[in-house]
């Protein structure tokens, strides 16, 4: 996960943030999931995590998001299989 902050990962108590990238690598030249799988499942429940700010950042503060917040999500996955 990264995120949009003027100090990095090192979060104040009153900044929240504007923006996030999530980008989700999956094991390579895996070549079948389960019936039904859908990955945009997977970045649903990772974004209401952060929205119900169940998330920590690397100091075990909660991570707070603005009401805006922009999401950009990103799977880097092979083409193999079914």
């Amino acid at each position: 996960m990264i995120w949009g902050n003027i100090h990095g990962f090192g979060l104040g108590s009153e900044d929240r943030l504007g923006w996030i990238w999530l980008v989700k690598f999956k094991k390579p030249e895996r070549n079948s999931y389960k019936d039904g799988y859908v990955i945009g499942r997977q970045m649903n429940k990772y974004m209401d995590q952060l929205k119900e700010e169940r998330t920590l950042s690397y100091n075990c503060e909660p991570i707070v998001l603005s009401k805006d917040v922009a999401f950009h999500c990103y799977s880097i996955s092979d083409l193999v299989g079914t």
